[in-house]
């Protein structure tokens, strides 16, 4: 096995015995294929193969499920992804049942919010892009993490919702009265923002009762 092999999927320093079996000192390997820049070191302990070695482009998605976890793809960077929502992501945004925190390396960004293992159980997918795997929400799970995780956001009222979706996210609103209603309501349930995830199963309802 050579070091492409490993493509664009993060590894640990002892995964290197594959392609060094002689080789003992292994964190010592990886910090000389780092300053070479044949690697890249994502955190402390995890590496990811350079595009010009492995040939393969990396996958900020997949970089965040390695990085921190269990986790999934969540709020603006799914929404975006799906296309649901026009503005760019500058950051990859997870969800998880593990503690809060920020990731800054030489890929990007990656900051994880803590949600209720309960919650973070529903409405997660694993889909595929850049010859990468990866966990990432549903649309109707991404909406609501969005909402849920918002600050100080409170759509008590249609008029409130309508606008958060139409002004705020420029949401494409056909898709939306696409959404599963049932998943919504599944969120709901176990939300800590109930009220606001009912809002938008009421647009959706009498949008389809219309």
């Amino acid at each position: 096995m050579i070091l492409e092999e490993f493509h664009n999927i993060p590894f640990r320093a002892q995964d290197l015995a594959t392609v060094y079996p002689q080789n003992r000192d292994l964190l010592g390997v990886a910090k000389r294929l780092e300053r070479s820049g044949n690697i890249i070191r994502l955190k402390k302990g995890l590496y990811v193969v350079a595009p010009h070695i492995s040939h393969t482009e990396l996958s900020d998605f997949l970089i965040a499920n390695h990085l921190y976890g269990p986790s999934y793809i969540s709020a603006e960077s799914a929404l975006r992804w799906y296309g649901l929502i026009p503005e760019s992501v500058y950051k990859t945004i997870s969800v998880t049942s593990g503690n809060a925190r920020t990731y800054n390396n030489k890929t990007g960004t990656y900051r994880y919010i803590h949600a209720a293992p309960t919650y973070c159980a529903i409405g997660v997918t694993m889909q595929q892009e850049a010859n990468a795997s990866f966990m990432i929400a549903t649309p109707e799970k991404a909406l609501c993490d969005k909402i849920v995780f918002t600050p100080y956001l409170n759509l008590r009222y249609r008029e409130e919702t309508l606008r958060f979706l139409e002004e705020d996210l420029r949401f494409d609103m056909e898709r939306f009265y696409k959404m599963d209603a049932e998943l919504l309501r599944q969120c709901a349930e176990v939300s800590r923002k109930k009220t606001m995830i009912n809002q938008l199963i009421k647009l959706i309802e009498n949008e389809r009762s219309i």
